[in-house]
């Protein structure tokens, strides 16, 4: 189909959806959207049959002339992208001339923003109208183009992104979350826990932390990839029908989130705590400290392949999970075609990653903003704002090239008192070629007559300016003895009112933290609300703030200036209470049991399942069993059996009664009053990657898709250590 043709989309959509197909009387109930996934084209160039008229029209010249040098084929074929192969015209032209550099750059820019101009116009925003037209909304993925990505996301109903593309990394993902923000978009999407060649390998701890990374990065709508009906189809052996992970071929794709998931009966716990945190992540309106200069086309693939990209479950790696994807196949795919070439625009975003590190390790958070937007942004005194979106500062990338109009706003917002910085070399020139020598001029006199206000800084080290000037973080982000660049809690708010606030705080670390959340506005009527129980705590005040523990990933949401709950929902926080520990890892009682067999007695039944070769194939689960005298415990104090590390889920009982099940760290439950001799029986549920590559081993033609990945198998059991943990003080704290 011709996507840049109006008619031929309407025709599309008209015999797709039409009367025949016994769909439209459902038409907005129950039916409430379209869904269109991402672009995945192979073509050389996009063209349609107008293209040159519009062109003229909207470039204002004839770009025929110069054709020879940007028809590069493969240039707007998505595996190219996706692959690292560079495009090349058999065409060169001189960049000689002093008046006009970079003249290949301008032509290429010129026809893919005529591209995006056309496929928005005619593609989504037409789309969007049809479907509004019969009571629908549309929920599109808009990349995978060379397009205007934040403009295509916001003329759609509900923009969504993905984990898979561009290696789930947060420069894209807020690509798509800042268009939402800034054309009116109440909900931005994404397609969650899919990587490749990482299927049957989530366990609720990383799917926890990866949606805890979208939520942060602007998404407040989680859909799952994938989620099969169960078939009961012998074929497809013991984790059935998967599309993603099929024994009969194709790619092998996480997550498989059926009623075969080991994990399926703790989706409701897991569920519970996503509608939580998108509950509240859909308050109010969203807001971020600095508005970050997005001036490339499109959002690369390629992006993906960035080894040097130092991100947090960047390609869905996490923790100490083997490698896996499409290692192999790149490498050939590099060496057939001269070496892997990622662009200038995956370049420029990995060079202003450490840059955006820095600054949220010093609390502040930030979106993009494309040219358009910054164009039509409205200024307030010493802020600006973009759609829904408000923001005190504005960074602007090093070499970059902007529109003469966007940079006459950005001189205006010197004047009007915006913090600016500009990072490295500041624009000179205009992206595109017509009238270039004219514009380029009028491009550097705006830029430079706003360098000359005291609240604009031109240096190398945004954080450094952005401290000079004077902005500051809507909240502080301290982490006790935490020393370096990143830091490991990370941040995310909406306003409510001109008062009132919410922020969402996640740990991607591995490890228990505490932190000191700081409003800088003020914060005098606070708490703490626990999105995984949906409990309510009075948080402890500490060094101008909010002292908070978050356990490995661990999450929560500081509330400022709301009406108080009900003081009977509210607990007294943890923070300051003292506890006492008692280390049973060791107890010479234990045991592990696994399909009625015990393998391992003693100290030596807790480890990594991988490390033992009988178990290192096992589909689990594994019973473990201690029994241990339980210390006294007084009317202050509370007695936890903590499980230190699981991978998988613990079932807990106690003397035959169910005490817990710890789904997500910290792997803690709650013990009985102690001062007798409990026998402990802990049940933990594994993933079944590794079972399943035992299968494959054995011959099993189900489980075909994980032959020769023998060395992919993930961590599995009881890990520890194991502790008894007595907590006191509760009443005072």
């Amino acid at each position: 189909m011709d996507h840049l043709n109006q008619q031929r989309v309407l025709d599309n959509l008209n015999h797709l959806l039409r009367d025949e197909t016994g769909l439209t009387p459902y038409f907005a109930d129950p039916i409430k959207g379209i869904f269109i996934d991402s672009f995945e084209m192979v073509t050389e160039r996009h063209y349609t049959d107008d293209f040159f008229a519009k062109f003229q029209e909207f470039r204002g010249y004839d770009i025929k002339p110069y054709l020879p040098f940007v028809m590069n084929p493969g240039a707007d074929n998505h595996l190219f992208d996706g692959a690292g192969i560079k495009t090349r015209s058999p065409f060169s032209l001189s960049e000689t001339s002093d008046q006009v550099p970079f003249v290949s750059e301008r032509l290429h820019h010129d026809y893919s923003l005529t591209v995006s101009d056309l496929f928005i116009e005619r593609f989504f925003e037409t789309t969007e109208e049809w479907a509004a037209a019969r009571g629908l909304g549309s929920r599109m993925q808009p990349y995978g183009v060379r397009i205007d990505v934040m403009r295509a996301a916001g003329s759609v109903s509900i923009p969504e992104a993905e984990q898979l593309y561009a290696g789930g990394s947060e420069l894209f993902l807020k690509v798509i979350s800042s268009g939402a923000h800034q054309y009116g978009r109440s909900i931005a999407s994404a397609e969650s826990l899919v990587w490749a060649g990482k299927d049957h390998m989530t366990t609720p701890r990383k799917l926890k932390a990866a949606v805890d990374k979208l939520f942060t990065a602007g998404i407040n709508q989680v859909v799952f990839h994938g989620f099969p009906y169960k078939t009961n189809n012998p074929a497809y052996g013991l984790s059935d029908w998967h599309p993603f992970s099929s024994p009969f071929g194709g790619g092998t794709y996480s997550s498989n989130v059926s009623e075969t998931d080991p994990f399926w009966d703790y989706f409701v716990e897991i569920n519970a705590y996503i509608a939580r945190c998108q509950y509240l992540l859909r308050q109010g309106m969203p807001t971020a400290d600095i508005a970050v200069f997005y001036p490339w086309l499109g959002v690369p693939a390629s992006l993906a392949r960035a080894d040097e990209l130092d991100e947090f479950l960047f390609g869905g790696q996490f923790e100490d999970e083997p490698l896996t994807g499409r290692q192999d196949l790149f490498e050939l795919v590099d060496a057939f075609f001269g070496g892997k070439y990622l662009g200038p625009v995956v370049d420029g975003l990995t060079g202003l990653w450490p840059v955006l590190q820095e600054l949220e390790a010093a609390g502040y958070t930030w979106e993009w903003i494309n040219d358009e937007r910054l164009v039509n942004c409205s200024l307030d005194k010493d802020q600006f704002v973009s759609g829904n979106a408000r923001f005190k500062a504005l960074l602007v990338p090093d070499q970059v090239a902007m529109s003469k109009d966007a940079a006459q706003v950005v001189k205006q917002m010197a004047e009007s008192g915006v913090s600016i910085v500009f990072l490295g070399e500041y624009p000179t020139r205009q992206p595109g070629f017509h009238d270039a020598e004219l514009n380029d001029q009028a491009v550097k006199a705006a830029i430079e007559g706003a360098i000359g206000a005291k609240n604009v800084q031109n240096s190398d080290n945004a954080l450094e300016s952005m401290q000079k000037l004077g902005v500051l973080p809507t909240v502080g982000v301290a982490v006790a003895d935490h020393v370096g660049p990143s830091n490991p809690v990370k941040t995310i708010s909406r306003r409510l009112d001109s008062e009132s606030f919410i922020t969402f705080a996640r740990n991607q670390s591995a490890k228990d933290v505490e932190v000191v959340i700081s409003p800088t506005l003020g914060c005098p009527e606070a708490f703490w609300l626990d999105p995984w129980t949906g409990g309510v705590q009075e948080p402890v005040t500490a060094s101008g703030g909010f002292a908070v523990k978050l356990a490995p990933y661990g999450s929560g949401f500081l509330a400022c200036n709301l009406p108080k709950p009900n003081p009977e929902l509210v607990t007294k926080s943890p923070v300051g209470n003292q506890q006492e520990f008692i280390d049973i890892s060791k107890d010479p009682s234990w045991s592990l049991t696994v399909d009625g067999v015990e393998v391992a007695t003693g100290g030596s039944a807790l480890g990594d399942w991988r490390d033992w070769g009988g178990l290192s194939g096992s589909f689990g689960p594994g019973l473990y069993k201690v029994t241990v005298e339980l210390p006294e415990v007084g009317d202050k104090s509370q007695l936890f059996l903590d499980l230190g590390q699981v991978h998988g889920v613990a079932l807990v009982s106690v003397d035959g009664q169910k005490a817990g099940t710890a789904i997500v760290p910290p792997y803690r439950v709650s013990l009985p009053q102690g001062g007798k001799t409990a026998k402990i029986d802990i049940t933990v549920v594994i993933a079944d990657r590794n079972g399943l590559i035992a299968a494959a081993e054995a011959l099993d033609k189900t489980a075909a898709q994980f032959n020769g990945k023998g060395d992919t198998r993930v961590a599995a059991g009881l890990v520890g250590p194991v502790l008894l943990v007595k907590t006191t003080g509760l009443e005072e704290n």
